[in-house]
């Protein structure tokens, strides 16, 4: 994951060369968004022509098609943890939450991305290299005495690299069908209308956020929180307006159903895909009270 100060075809060529292609080696596709750079850039797609790679954009004005869209939605919802009015200075906490994200075990695939990738999980302390020789024990001091003895021939040496092969290939297999189910249920969960949504006074919620960037300030809406609070449910105004107050009792003003959210679902849910779900949570049909706030 690279801060780009310019997006242009040019840069993107670099990068994906030297950090993605160079390092990891070439792959078969290659998935982007619609931008200038990508699909419409000449020298991109002789670029990717040039090393044998198809280019599968993605649908219009569809991002969640984009499996980046999803690691991109938690990366800003964790560099809001570190940020907050003034966001100069985020990309200073970028490889470590990219970091973080590879070696964090996923629930799609039950496996970190680092150990898809290389086999084994990150070392991220150079201590922990003598703690797994202790954890190994005199078992494998005695193993390695014996083969200085005897000696490892070379169909020994062979037989390893394929177990080490064959294990891998099977970790993959297994990833394709944690890929798979977790796709279904996903698709169930999508296909499914959501709940209609009621709160009750006194209840505790929080309240969407809409900021709007500000480059004099240095503030990104893209950085920006989603939600604020939480407040409490004062007063229920028709079916789908709530008043809402702060913890000093101070009137916050009316809110639709759409914009808030219950104060303990946020453990479980992520912000900023419940909102592009926004438009299915109400708790009743629409009506002009509900527009005017009155019952």
């Amino acid at each position: 994951m690279v801060p780009l100060s310019t997006i242009t075809a040019k840069k993107i060529i670099s990068e994906i060369e030297e950090r993605v292609f160079l390092l990891f080696g070439v792959p078969e596709y290659l998935i982007a968004d619609n931008g200038v750079q990508y699909g419409r850039s000449r020298d991109f797609r002789t670029f990717l022509h040039e090393y044998g790679v198809k280019l599968m954009p993605n649908a219009y004005y569809t991002p969640q098609n984009n499996p980046t869209e999803r690691v991109n939605r938690t990366m800003k919802t964790m560099l809001t943890a570190f940020i907050d009015e003034d966001q100069r200075g985020w990309e200073e906490h970028l490889q470590y939450i990219a970091a973080a994200c590879r070696t964090s075990e996923h629930l799609a695939t039950s496996q970190t991305p680092y150990f898809i990738n290389f086999g084994r999980e990150m070392i991220d302390d150079g201590r922990e290299h003598a703690r797994m020789r202790v954890r190994r024990g005199l078992a494998q001091e005695s193993e390695e005495a014996e083969e200085n003895n005897e000696g490892t021939s070379g169909e020994e040496e062979e037989d390893n690299v394929q177990s080490r092969l064959t294990k891998l290939n099977r970790l993959r297999e297994q990833v394709e069908q944690h890929l798979a189910r977790a796709e279904a249920t996903a698709r169930r969960y999508y296909n499914v209308r959501r709940r209609d949504v009621e709160y009750q006074v006194g209840d505790m919620v929080w309240r969407r956020e809409f900021p709007t960037s500000d480059t004099t300030k240095h503030f990104s809406v893209k950085l920006a929180r989603k939600f604020r609070g939480p407040f409490r449910v004062k007063q229920r105004l028709g079916k789908n307006v709530y008043t809402l107050e702060d913890a000093n009792g101070v009137d916050l003003g009316n809110w639709h159903v759409k914009d808030l959210k219950s104060d303990h679902s946020l453990e479980d849910d992520d912000l900023e895909e419940e909102m592009e779900d926004s438009d299915n949570i109400t708790s009743a049909e629409e009506t002009d009270d509900d527009r005017t706030g009155l019952s």
